[in-house]
């Protein structure tokens, strides 16, 4: 019963290794894809209402 707890941790730190990658990638597109988004909503509001930044 001891055994089985020790050879557990071992593949769970592996398997998160190789998740962070594409999912930091993801991330990062998702977070600049919001990013950019705001930014034309922003210039559009502006442009629309008439106020210059």
């Amino acid at each position: 019963m001891v055994s089985m707890p020790s050879a557990r941790p071992t593949p769970v730190p592996a398997a998160r290794a190789d998740v962070p990658k594409s999912l930091y990638i993801l991330l990062s597109i998702l977070t600049a894809f919001v990013v950019l988004l705001a930014v034309v909503v922003a210039l559009l509001l502006t442009r629309a209402t008439g106020i210059r930044p």
